[in-house]
């Protein structure tokens, strides 16, 4: 009971004895007959019966042997009797067990001994109605002696039925919300603003160590490591000041302090409110210390696994630019030696050893292709360019593989223009032609771009011997090749089509092929346009191979750092009839170039040069030496994808390592053509 109950109950009490005088007064005259034994006579007390009979509490006066006396009206509306079917009657009729069992006995204990547990104390019972209902009640007993000695008992009783259900339902509500902070995951703490906490789940006793019982009504900075600890009242006051808050309505991450000294990660989160007029602050907390241990693990992860891929770009750069260095100077040599030797059983020798050479050159080129994208060291850089830069060069770059193939290649220029990576996107669609002449011999190659919904598809035509439905599914992965058993490395090495696979999944541009075995194929690429229609590009009109005159052709600067290179490329260049001026480096070729005493037709230079220099510095330092625009070429053995956009920026058309010497024929008779 608290401390108004208590009052009460002395009141009630109070009252309870002067009633029990009343009654005895009202006695001392001799009743009516017929008179309401609910009310004693006397004028005297007309005042107090009628106070005491209009009172909401019932007032119920027994005598020593526990037999009712009075029954005020508010009585009888509270038991359902009427005052002349209790009065005469023992009292425990308005009890329920155990306590009417057990209330006369309790009554002569009392006479006996006064051992009171109710008389003078008040308390909490349970009252029994006529229609056998019960209900809680709260009790005051007074007692008092009548005339001749005579005991009697008044009790005031209040139906505080209403009351005990707003308390369970309230007894109900606090346990369901302890329950539900007990069962949150985090830790749930309450503060007033003096900074007292005032709530302590159980997953806060959890996360800090401590139990409620340790913490409840202490400063909550308790909680916190240095410098929190010593800011943190000042934060509240400040707050309450300025309001400026910092962590109220926000939330951050900071750090808390276990019982046992332990600095942890905490994630936090802070709503105010208002409870009877005090502000109250309760903050949600979470231990993130693993988070953070896995934030750390995953840091560290990519850190190495960026450190890993760095090292395979380097390795692969590396690689591919040490390896395809003495391939070329084979290719070189092999020409040149070829264009020196009769026909004959000799010349025939070099033509084999060409084609051993031309085999390792393209498993080279593919294998390194193939670990670089797998190793994750090429990104893409899409721009808008127009479809006739991929489609132009076709022709003339593949005229010799389709006439040795015996094919009709034939390349229908586009007005679209394309959104993706130039130079990826020229590696997929080489692969593709070079799959479809190789697939075709004696037949028709047709490469072009049309519009395809709100993009372009880039498509290559064979009439090949196609494939069966049930071989497309397979087709791109890697040395998979339908009808070759036999492994005839003139039909290629199976690694075409998984490097179109890869570059098409990083360009992010769908693939697909139609096949019909005997009816050819037809491969293609879908990629993104900007709507925009360039100028058109018109391919270069070269002669056929066979028929290529080769006489004096003029002077031709070339620049490479590695000896064996330059003089291989040397002796196929002064083969084809041109003048050759080979240098190492751009100082011995600016001293060679002024000792001739002119500038050169053309440029042909290697990418990587010595002491860090790069083939486009030496190409820009001739012209500027001689005021003027020089054809010029880049050959290069680099892979590294910062390497080749350099190199492709400086508007330097590109040749890669290892390039056969038809191709290279093609490409300096197409740039000196266009000077």
């Amino acid at each position: 009971m608290d401390a108004a109950g208590m009052i009460l109950t002395v009141l009630l009490t109070a009252v309870a004895a002067g009633a029990v005088g009343w009654w005895l007064r009202g006695r001392v005259h001799a009743p009516m007959p017929g008179a309401n034994p609910s009310s004693a006579p006397g004028a005297g007390g007309d005042l107090t019966r009628a106070i005491l009979d209009s009172a909401v509490d019932g007032l119920v006066i027994i005598d020593g042997r526990g037999t009712v006396q009075a029954f005020s009206r508010s009585a009888e509306r509270m038991f359902g009797w009427r005052a002349e079917e209790v009065v005469g009657r023992n009292v425990s009729m308005l009890m329920p067990d155990p306590d009417r069992s057990a209330h006369d006995g309790y009554l002569q204990r009392y006479l006996q001994t006064g051992d009171a547990r109710i008389i003078g104390k008040g308390r909490d019972v349970r009252g029994l109605r006529r229609d056998g209902t019960t209900f809680a009640m709260e009790l005051a007993v007074g007692d008092s002696h009548g005339g001749g000695g005579e005991r009697l008992f008044a009790g005031f009783v209040r139906d505080v039925g209403a009351r005990k259900e707003i308390e369970e339902r309230l007894r109900h509500s606090e346990a369901r919300n302890r329950a539900i902070l007990d069962a949150a995951a985090d830790a749930i703490v309450t503060i007033d603003d003096k900074g007292r906490i005032g709530g302590f789940n159980r997953a806060a006793e959890r996360i800090f160590g401590y139990a409620a019982a340790e913490v409840l009504g202490r400063n909550v900075s308790m909680l916190m490591p240095p410098p929190y600890r010593q800011e943190h009242d000042e934060y509240v006051a400040r707050y309450l000041r300025t309001g400026e808050a910092r962590i109220i309505g926000i939330g951050r991450e900071v750090q808390g302090r276990h019982k046992d000294g332990r600095v942890f990660p905490v994630e936090l989160a802070v709503g105010e409110g208002n409870l009877a007029g005090q502000r109250l602050f309760a903050g949600v907390l979470r231990d993130i210390t693993d988070r953070k241990r896995a934030e750390s693990a995953l840091r560290t992860a990519k850190e190495e696994a960026e450190r890993a891929a760095l090292s395979k770009a380097k390795f692969l750069a590396a690689a591919g630019h040490d390896l395809r260095q003495p391939v070329q100077s084979l290719m070189f040599y092999a020409a040149a030696l070829s264009a020196r030797l009769p026909e004959g059983s000799e010349r025939a020798m070099v033509t084999d050893m060409e084609g051993a050479i031309g085999a390792l050159k393209s498993l080279l080129d593919s294998l390194l292709e193939v670990a670089r994208l797998d190793a994750g060291v090429e990104t893409a850089s899409p721009v808008a360019f127009p479809a006739d830069a991929l489609l132009a060069p076709l022709p003339a770059d593949y005229a010799d593989a389709a006439a040795l193939s015996g094919v009709e290649l034939r390349v229908v220029l586009s007005s679209l223009t394309l959104v993706s990576d130039p130079a990826l996107l020229a590696r997929l669609l080489r692969q593709l032609v070079e799959n479809a002449i190789r697939f075709s011999p004696s037949g028709r190659v047709l490469v072009g771009c049309r519009r395809a919904g709100s993009g372009a598809r880039i498509e290559v035509r064979d009439t090949g011997v196609g494939m069966p439905a049930d071989g497309r599914a397979e087709i791109f992965d890697d040395f998979v090749q339908l009808g070759n058993p036999e492994r005839d490395r003139a039909k290629g090495l199976g690694l075409g089509l998984g490097i179109v696979r890869r570059i098409a999944g990083l360009l992010g541009h769908p693939v697909g092929l139609r096949s019909a075995p005997g009816r050819g194929s037809v491969f293609w690429v879908e990629v993104p346009t900007d709507g925009e229609s360039p100028a058109a590009i018109r391919p270069p009109t070269l002669e056929p191979a066979g028929e290529r005159v080769l006489g004096p052709r003029g002077a031709i600067l070339l620049i490479d750092d590695e000896p064996v290179v330059l003089a291989g490329l040397a002796l196929v260049l002064r083969g084809w009839g041109y003048d050759v001026i080979a240098a190492t480096s751009v100082e011995e070729a600016m001293a060679a170039l002024n000792a001739r005493g002119g500038p050169p037709g053309l440029i042909l230079a290697d990418y990587r040069l010595r002491e860090g220099h790069t083939g486009t510095e030496a190409i820009r330092r001739v012209t500027e030496h001689f005021r003027r625009p020089i054809p010029s070429l880049i050959l290069t053995g680099e892979t590294a994808p910062d390497r080749l956009r350099e190199a492709r920026d400086s508007g330097i058309d590109v040749l890669h390592k290892p390039v056969s010497p038809p191709v290279l024929l093609n490409a300096l008779t197409r740039t000196m053509g266009n000077a």
